[in-house]
């Protein structure tokens, strides 16, 4: 019905010719225009026809004039000289007019029969009939209505049929998933910082040996892995915006290609980077996105705000404080634990319900005490009773692993954790944390100052309690730093995530004024603090 015209709306162009200009008419205008052009249609038709009807009654007249003196007539003509004077001396005798005397004198001879004369009659009374029915319909509106009408039943009678299809008032239209119309494949996608994206087949892939994505030089890969063609890949960009791409419409490339840059799609702002990929195949109602940025403003919302139609340019998703940008994203199950991270070790251990949750374009409240002039840089979160251990980064190449044991939790702005400590000579910069299964294995892409990237392989996940952070990680020499390390893994959406509902706070529109999270906002900018420490911004390099 959506895809074919079993069922078709038509719209109509309704302009006509009224009185000799084109006009724009309603459709009751446009009958109204109709039934005037019949009318006078019929009424020429009605004077042509009388005319000509009138025309023949004269000759009938003459022809049956003739008819009953027919040997005075046939006397006159072979008297005459020729048929001018045969027309004249006939004219003269019987009072004729020129049309009959012509039509007297040309007549065949067999017409002049007793047979003939009854037709003459019998077509004269006819000719009456119908002139007085013509002038009835010229003289009586009424009766030319009536003749209107019975043109058009004979019209109807004649090429009329039973409707082969069916008018109905515009209803309710059963709206078509185009998704159910797109053969459902897993295939591989992957999106870099710099906004280009790619779906390749899984056979590619496989045979790359788990290589990187073909990524342009300097660019950074953010997030890679499988997803369904049904899939709608939603990018969510540094500035609190997010586009919406479906999976199918990504150009099918190699894996060692660079892909096809967002722009295809939608437009990013100058300097508009994406920083976090999820593959959404349910917009669930159940879960949400919880949103930190560097400035420590911390926002929670439903993930089913989430809009997964086509626009020219991204859609909100947070409102950032001047200068701010989004410094982590995680979706969470509705009773999740977060851990934000500072730039300079400090972190706060709650629960997400500690946040209202908000609409798209609401800005967020403060998510820790005592941020002063640092930054946050990381957000993770923890299903209850989670085992779990962390992986932080430094600039200057010290990776740390502990265990999320380690951490009680507070409320939202309660007492501040210290998760790593550095020398005042040697200070460090946390610019990246993300979580890892025990025993697990992992492949972590480091991105350096000098735009190069160094993948090393983390076999030994055993905690690392050293007081202070020392560089240990051998691949990377001592002009080199850590500027960024993504969690490169696109969290999928399905059916299959677990989520635990509980009683939330009210839902807060964006326009509300909140007293209390408006005075955290103002809080949380960053405060002159004393400290023995140089505080350098991870982001300056890459802003």
């Amino acid at each position: 019905m959506k895809k074919t015209n079993l069922q078709t709306g038509y719209t109509a162009n309704m302009v006509a010719i009224v009185d000799g200009r084109p006009k724009t008419l309603s459709l009751l205008d446009y009958v109204d225009a109709y039934i005037a052009h019949q009318v006078d249609v019929v009424t020429r038709k009605s004077k042509f026809d009388l005319d000509k009807y009138s025309t023949r009654l004269h000759i009938v007249n003459g022809l049956i004039l003739a008819s009953l003196n027919i040997n005075e007539v046939v006397d006159i003509i072979r008297k005459s000289k020729d048929k001018n004077d045969s027309k004249i001396n006939l004219m003269k005798r019987f009072e004729l007019s020129n049309e009959q005397t012509e039509a007297i004198v040309t007549m065949p001879l067999y017409k002049l029969s007793h047979t003939d004369e009854l037709i003459l009659e019998k077509e004269k009374a006819d000719l009456e009939k119908d002139i007085a029915r013509l002038k009835e319909i010229l003289e009586d509106p009424s009766k030319l209505n009536r003749a209107i009408v019975k043109d058009l039943k004979n019209l109807s009678d004649k090429y009329g049929d039973d409707r082969r299809t069916q008018i109905i008032e515009k209803g309710e239209t059963k709206e078509i998933d185009k998704r159910d119309l797109i053969a459902k494949e897993e295939v591989m996608v992957a999106v870099s910082y710099d906004g280009y994206l790619k779906r390749s087949s899984i056979r590619s892939f496989s045979s790359s040996n788990g290589e990187l994505p073909g990524l342009k030089d300097g660019d950074m890969l953010v997030g890679s892995g499988k997803a369904l063609t049904t899939d709608y890949l939603i990018c969510f960009t540094n500035q609190g915006n997010y586009a919406s791409i479906p999976v199918h419409s990504l150009t099918d490339t190699k894996w060692k290609d660079e892909g096809t840059h967002i722009n295809e799609f939608t437009t990013l702002a100058s300097g508009e980077k994406i920083i976090k990929a999820m593959a959404i195949s349910e917009l669930r109602n159940d879960l949400y996105l919880v949103i930190l940025t560097k400035f420590g403003q911390i926002k929670r919302m439903a993930l089913s705000s989430i809009e997964v139609i086509k626009r020219s340019r991204p859609a909100k998703y947070m409102k950032l404080l001047q200068n701010d940008s989004i410094a982590g994203i995680q979706l969470v199950s509705g009773d999740s634990d977060l851990l934000v991270i500072t730039n300079n070790g400090n972190c706060s251990f709650f629960n997400e319900n500690e946040l209202s949750i908000l609409g798209n374009k609401a800005g967020g409240v403060k998510s820790i005490s005592g941020l002063g002039n640092n930054q946050l840089v990381g957000l993770l979160a923890f299903e209850k009773d989670e085992k779990s251990k962390i992986i932080l980064f430094t600039n200057k190449g010290h990776m740390r692993v502990t265990d999320i044991s380690k951490f009680y939790k507070t409320n939202r702005l309660g007492k501040v954790q210290s998760i790593l400590q550095s020398f005042k000579g040697d200070p460090h910069n946390v610019v990246s944390v993300f979580k890892a299964k025990k025993d697990e294995s992992l492949n972590i892409n480091l991105y350096l100052n000098d735009r190069t990237n160094k993948i090393i392989t983390i076999n030994d996940l055993r905690n690392t309690e050293a007081q202070y952070a020392k560089k240990n990680i051998d691949e990377i020499t001592a002009k080199q730093h850590i500027a960024f390390v993504f969690d490169s893994e696109i969290v999928t959406v399905n059916k299959d995530i677990v989520s635990h509902p509980v009683a939330i706070k009210e839902v807060k529109e964006e326009n509300s004024e909140i007293e209390s999270e408006t005075s955290e906002v103002e809080e949380s900018k960053p405060e002159k603090e004393e400290t023995n420490f140089e505080q350098i911004s991870i982001f300056d390099d890459l802003d």
